[in-house]
């Protein structure tokens, strides 16, 4: 069968309070059943040729964002942040993270979202062995500091099958996952904080999870600067799988703003 392609458009979205708006995106108005709505994410289906199958928008009252999209076969998982809310699932407050289910004719057949009275997102998704895993940032009353990294599985039906917050007293947010062997994933996110040996500024961390969302070994590596986020504390990384190892790239702070590439071991979580 011919590979076939889904393309996530990022939209503008809320900002949690006190952070500047970076993003170019167009912020058109969109009446949905009579509701005005703020710009909402749009996915599409394409071919192998390039023609798009599908194309969906969807998004609620506020300002929606697609961060993360993973397939399943013909299964398309989609990941953002919603100001106000989804049709479909509960508005926690603040910013929400949420997690939409299309099938292969482009069809959504369900969205939930997580989170919490605060700013809260998700920004990677991947599916590994029979569970769908989601990684973000927590925020409110209750984190170890100003944001955790929230990471959870869910089952190809929606439901939540496990939920794990990690966090220190600093700023920590989960920004990519990719799928192991053995239904585990490998988290990869920036933190502010010492979850594993601090290396200065803000760090690139990793946690690797086992197909029950239990934490097995939590790194962090990085320059003596600020890594894998920007000067607004907005993740910039992004994770790839390469054979037995992750690969790693993003923002670092060294020099004038460069880019760097990591070859990460699951195995110790650093390169």
């Amino acid at each position: 069968m011919a590979a076939r392609v889904v393309s996530v458009v990022r939209r503008v979205a809320a900002r949690p309070r006190g952070r500047r708006r970076r993003d170019r995106a167009a912020r058109g108005t969109t009446r949905r059943g009579g509701v005005a709505a703020r710009s909402g994410g749009q996915h599409a289906r394409l071919g192998p040729d390039g023609a798009v199958r599908w194309a969906r928008q969807f998004g609620g009252p506020g300002e929606d964002k697609a961060n993360a999209v993973a397939v399943d076969g013909d299964a398309v998982y989609v990941a953002g942040v919603t100001s106000a809310g989804l049709p479909g699932a509960t508005h926690r407050g603040g910013t929400d993270g949420w997690l939409a289910r299309y099938d292969g004719a482009g069809n959504r057949t369900w969205v939930t979202a997580d989170g919490s009275a605060g700013d809260d997102l998700f920004a990677g998704v991947a599916v590994t062995g029979s569970t769908v895993v989601v990684t973000g940032a927590l925020g409110g009353e209750g984190t170890a500091g100003a944001r955790d990294a929230l990471t959870a599985g869910y089952t190809a039906a929606g439901r939540q099958r496990w939920r794990l917050v990690t966090g220190g007293r600093g700023d920590d947010a989960g920004a990519d996952v990719v799928a192991l062997p053995g239904g585990e994933a490998e988290v990869v996110g920036f933190t502010g904080s010492a979850l594993g040996v601090p290396a200065g500024g803000t760090d690139v961390f990793t946690l690797r999870v086992d197909r029950r969302g239990r934490a097995v070994l939590t790194a962090q590596f990085g320059s003596a600067r600020a890594d894998g986020a920007d000067a607004f504390a907005e993740e910039n990384l992004f994770a790839a799988p390469a054979g037995e190892r992750v690969l790693v790239t993003g923002l670092t702070a060294t020099g004038n703003g460069d880019v760097f590439l990591a070859s990460v071991d699951p195995a110790t979580g650093v390169p």
